[in-house]
């Protein structure tokens, strides 16, 4: 009786996580709707750095923020409002929003006009947002920053 109960939970648990790991690997959409592969970081406010070309005129990586990065047909590129663009109209010294597995770019578009202006960026690891450092209120000029702790 133990022996047939274990089997029926050893079923159990297998069916559980056949049915249900699609679940655990569900895709995610970006702000323009396009998917974004398992596993790709989002970096943000990156600054392009160069445009490498390769053969037949197409281009093969970029440099952003001292990274190279390889670019491939299934990379997707889009202007600020969300159209489907090339690479090559993006300027030098463009702050992007990019996704990358490892060192594939798989989607890039320019930062935000709104975190640029306000120096708000998304970290990293969580894409949650991040405020600027925040300045408190002066008494009488007297408020300094020590170790990190302002104090009066």
């Amino acid at each position: 009786m133990l022996q047939k109960l274990l089997r029926v939970s050893a079923y159990s648990i297998l069916l559980f996580l056949v049915l249900f790991r699609s679940a655990w690997s569900e895709s995610a959409y970006d702000r323009q709707g396009d998917l974004i592969p398992p596993g790709a970081e989002l970096w943000s406010n990156c600054v392009l750095e160069r445009i490498i070309v390769g053969e037949h005129g197409h281009i093969s990586s970029v440099i952003i923020n001292d990274m190279m990065y390889t670019v491939d047909e299934r990379t997707v590129v889009r202007t600020a409002s969300g159209a489907i663009t090339s690479l090559a109209k993006f300027d030098l010294k463009m702050l992007l929003d990019f996704y990358a597995l490892d060192t594939l770019l798989t989607k890039v578009m320019p930062a935000l006009p709104s975190q640029q202006e306000s120096g708000v960026g998304l970290t990293e690891e969580t894409g949650q947002a991040m405020a600027p450092e925040v300045q408190p209120a002066s008494s009488n000029g007297q408020v300094r920053q020590e170790d990190g702790i302002w104090k009066n």
